[in-house]
């Protein structure tokens, strides 16, 4: 009855915010299927399926996003643990301003509702999986929300555009040991370029900044105290570089994400930065092609790399985190069904070598392979 109870709940936040029957509508829901094994003999999958409902009203749009997710955890020699659980309810306003001003603005307010799981049971936290082989890894947080502002100037054939933001991330209990968890507030910075070569060919330059706020929680074993951490700070940077056929198109995407050392507080300890960078650097490549058959079917395809660098640290420390590899190829269709409705079939498989670590638990070198389908709907009225 709980999770029905939310859902009702954020449909009526959505449907009381002015938005009258004039208005565009559009409904999406997904089914998706993660499957994958490792050479140790481990094995995962997940199902996953989200549902968005999306109204928009002159200058004004709201959506809610909400979704249920099964999934299963099968370690090697060890006990099967599964999760059947509704995950965390979205909820986005946003007003635009366009043509106005001397620049169009966006403003944003996004909530997060905590109508997934949390507070996990110390045997069941293996089934945060790791987010390179599932869909979903993150099943509840507490209350959020996060107030964005965007601005665009279009300068002939420059575009140029900036946002900021502030999330407020609110409290939650992790798991039976890990209590009343504040994860800290982090503030955002994006900026994006881009420039149209020619009515067929435009390239964007973009960055993001996040800088994270400290954030503790309770620890009840082997004694009750409270620690904090913060998080490094975020930067990601990336290129692209598109081309617009009538019939086809084509593009490549080459960003890289790096972080800073994070900070721990130990309550029994103090105040103490990490020895090494939890997290190496990133870097990842992906190249898409997409060809229309006619007016209203499309093929897709897109091949992707990853590269995870190893953090710096040395393999005989505890926090250790070998370098990954990943590469996946992707095929899809897409289908105009009638004048409301459009379908998307796709299946993408993917092989993955990660080298040896000692965190978060000690391991040697192992390969992953698994593959991702599903059914993707989208409904206008």
């Amino acid at each position: 009855m709980r999770p029905i109870l939310h859902l009702l709940l954020t449909a009526a936040l959505i449907l009381s915010g002015g938005v009258s029957l004039a208005a565009d509508w559009s409904v999406r829901t997904i089914l998706n299927y993660d499957w994958w094994n490792d050479s140790p003999g481990n094995r995962g999958m997940q199902g996953y399926l989200p549902f968005k409902i999306e109204a928009r009203h002159q200058d004004f749009s709201a959506s809610v996003l909400t979704g249920y997710a099964f999934t299963r955890f099968d370690p090697h020699g060890a006990e099967v643990r599964s999760l059947s659980h509704l995950l965390d309810t979205k909820i986005n306003l946003s007003y635009e301003i366009a043509d106005k001003l001397p620049v169009d603005l966006l403003i944003g307010l996004d909530f997060n509702l905590p109508t997934g799981k949390t507070h996990f049971k110390q045997r069941d936290l293996s089934l945060i999986m790791d987010p390179d082989l599932v869909s979903i890894n993150n099943f509840g947080e507490g209350f959020n929300f996060n107030p964005t502002l965007s601005l665009a100037k279009q300068f002939g054939n420059w575009v140029g555009g900036l946002g900021v933001g502030y999330v407020r991330r609110g409290n939650y209990d992790f798991s039976t040991n890990f209590k009343d968890y504040h994860p800290g507030d982090i503030f955002n910075l994006t900026a994006e370029i881009r420039y149209f070569f020619s009515s067929r060919w435009n390239g964007r330059l973009f960055g993001k900044f996040a800088w994270y706020n400290e954030g503790d929680w309770k620890v009840l074993s082997p004694v009750t105290s409270r620690n904090s951490w913060k998080e490094g700070d975020f930067f990601n940077t990336g290129l692209a570089i598109n081309y617009d056929e009538k019939k086809w198109n084509a593009g490549l995407l080459v960003q890289g994400i790096f972080r800073e050392k994070g900070r721990f507080r130990l309550e029994t300890i103090g105040l103490f930065t990490e020895a090494d960078i939890k997290r190496g650097n990133e870097w990842l490549g992906d190249l898409y092609f997409r060809y229309m058959l006619d007016d209203k079917t499309a093929l897709k395809s897109s091949f992707e790399y990853l590269y995870k660098d190893e953090n710096s640290g040395s393999p005989t420390l505890p926090r250790f985190v070998g370098r990954r590899e990943k590469y996946s190829f992707g095929l899809g269709a897409t289908r105009t069904l009638s004048r409301y409705l459009e379908g998307e079939a796709y299946v993408k498989g993917f092989y993955m070598h990660d080298g040896e670590a000692t965190f978060p638990e000690p391991r040697n070198g192992r390969s992953s392979r698994g593959f991702s389908t599903g059914l993707h709907l989208t409904s206008r009225f």
